[in-house]
């Protein structure tokens, strides 16, 4: 079993957009000198509705927005670190 190191690199907010796929909003950070893509906001073509995306292995993941709030908003009165 291998063991991951926690990074906590600084993070960036940027507007990436194109005819092809129309407009998205990413978090982008750098690690080790390379340019990644942590997580966008992508739009449904169906119906608009905002979508998180982001890799994972094989596959791209997309979650509602709307959970994604619902966990932030949930997170500070009832997450805590191991050693508190």
């Amino acid at each position: 079993m291998s063991s991951r190191t926690v990074i906590r690199p600084e993070v960036r907010l940027q507007w990436v957009g194109s005819v092809a796929t129309g407009k998205q909003f990413e978090l982008f950070a750098g690690i080790a000198g390379i340019g990644h893509s942590l997580l966008t906001v992508a739009a449904d073509d169906s119906d608009e509705s905002l979508w998180l995306e982001f890799d994972a292995g094989q596959h791209i993941v997309q979650i509602p927005v709307a959970r994604i709030v619902e966990m932030l908003e949930a997170a500070p009165g009832d997450v805590r670190s191991e050693t508190w």
